[in-house]
């Protein structure tokens, strides 16, 4: 925790009249998604892996309380695992298998702006706590959101609402004002899938075998990624994971949380 005055040596442009404090964390780091994403889909292909790109997911096959596999647009797969790491999209895979996922996907936009050297870089992700709003540099334009959330139900075309930018630019302007002399240049709008305590579902799908769920991680899917990956791998592969990971129990928001065999691929 740093005081006003520091935030403000940190990113020179903050308004900060107006803040009690801030907090600054140095050892914080950012990766770009779409470079690590196929870095993570080149190594996997490396150890065997195969990925299909472009398929559409139609239904589960089902047998009795078993999920046995996943029929897509270019044919069926047998599994036998299944296992639902769908985003967004989630929701609606859980309904191929009888599950009604508490998870709804939130649309945000973020916007950028023409290059604006005014601002000198880099800047770190910056956000108001009090507004939503957070902005950090990228090259020499500035990226800005208003950190705004709107429910899309079961609509994920994620299209973007340019009536949004007006929310945008007045959260800018106020904290970082040199931002009035910028100009947006374009944007888009992505969905965040949100669950009612904010945390993940991950575990065995309750009242199913074979079925697996690591969904619902709001905004924050792409830093929790590595670890996920590792402790799912570990559940599915050694029956148990190496971290305690009750939290994120499935059944949690029934009020009866299940052990995390209950519905393996063993379980009888």
């Amino acid at each position: 925790m740093i005081p006003p005055a520091d935030a403000r040596e940190i990113v020179p442009a903050l308004f900060v009249d107006d803040l009690v404090a801030a907090i600054w964390s140095p050892t914080d780091g950012f990766a770009g998604p779409s470079e690590v994403t196929n870095g993570f889909a080149r190594r996997a292909r490396d150890l065997g892996a195969r990925i299909l790109e472009g398929v559409e997911v139609k239904a589960l096959t089902l047998d009795g309380p078993r999920v046995r596999g996943v029929v897509t647009s270019e044919g069926t797969i047998a599994a036998d695992v299944v296992i639902n790491a769908a985003g967004p999209a989630a929701r609606l895979v859980g309904r191929m298998a009888g599950l009604e996922l508490p998870i709804r996907p939130s649309r945000r936009h973020i916007f950028f702006t023409e290059p604006f050297p005014a601002i000198p870089g880099p800047v770190p992700l910056t956000t108001d706590r009090g507004s939503g709003f957070y902005f950090r540099k990228e090259l020499d334009r500035v990226l800005l959101s208003p950190g705004d959330q709107q429910d899309m139900g079961d609509d994920l075309s994620s299209a973007v609402d340019w009536g949004r930018t007006e929310e945008a630019v007045r959260k800018a302007i106020h904290r970082v004002p040199m931002l009035a002399d910028a100009t947006i240049a374009g944007g888009w709008a992505g969905l965040r899938p949100l669950t009612p305590d904010d945390h993940a579902i991950i575990g065995w799908a309750p009242g199913l075998e074979g079925h697996f769920l690591a969904v619902g991680f709001g905004g924050h899917g792409f830093q929790h990624s590595p670890a996920t990956g590792r402790y799912v791998a570990e559940w599915l592969v050694d029956g148990q994971p190496s971290l305690d990971l009750s939290l994120f129990a499935p059944d949690r928001f029934t009020h009866s949380h299940a052990t995390p065999t209950d519905h393996g691929p063993d379980a009888e």
